[in-house]
């Protein structure tokens, strides 16, 4: 049913940083020193993931049907020193809500991406954009593998505002 529901993805930018601004790098006793900026715009990075998922699973992205509003809170790299090596934290947080073309809500969900990357030798760009990937990947896999943030997609996106054949909708065994 995914070909017949459309959807269209906006991004909400809401970080306190400054919108390039994911990490920064740190001296020997962990002080922060130097801003490490992306080259890309973090919130569009985001955003386009989601279209390219949603794309990957059929449905067509475009206005007209669903609206998916993904405000992007925190994308942000932080360094900690170790003994030999170190590690970077990196955290993705965006909030998803999907809207029927009357403004209905059928979707509102907070997700996480937080891996941990190790053996982290020096507090740089080179080992924050592994940290913040692999961040950004697990908050997109986490919403796509969401049967809620699907079957809102199929309700509000088909153009009879009902799931279209053969969707059940249940809870999510995902937390929200």
């Amino acid at each position: 049913g995914a070909a017949k529901a459309k959807v269209a993805v906006a991004i909400a930018y809401n970080r306190p940083e400054p919108k390039n601004k994911i990490s920064f790098k740190i001296n020997a006793l962990g002080m922060p020193m130097a801003p490490i900026r992306a080259v890309n715009d973090p919130a569009q990075l985001i955003a386009d993931a989601v279209r390219s998922e949603l794309r990957n699973r059929g449905f067509q992205v475009g206005s007209g049907g669903s609206d998916v509003t993904i405000e992007l809170a925190n994308f942000f790299s932080t360094f900690k020193n170790g003994f030999f090596s170190g590690s970077a934290d990196a955290v993705v947080f965006i909030t998803v809500i999907v809207k029927s073309a009357d403004g209905t809500v059928g979707y509102p969900r907070a997700l996480t991406g937080p891996p941990l990357l190790t053996d982290v030798q020096l507090a740089s760009g080179s080992t924050t954009k592994p940290a913040l990937d692999a961040a950004t990947k697990d908050a997109v896999a986490q919403l796509m593998a969401d049967p809620q943030f699907i079957a809102a997609l199929l309700k509000t996106g088909s153009p009879t505002g009902k799931p279209t054949a053969g969707v059940t909708t249940r809870p999510s065994l995902v937390g929200s």
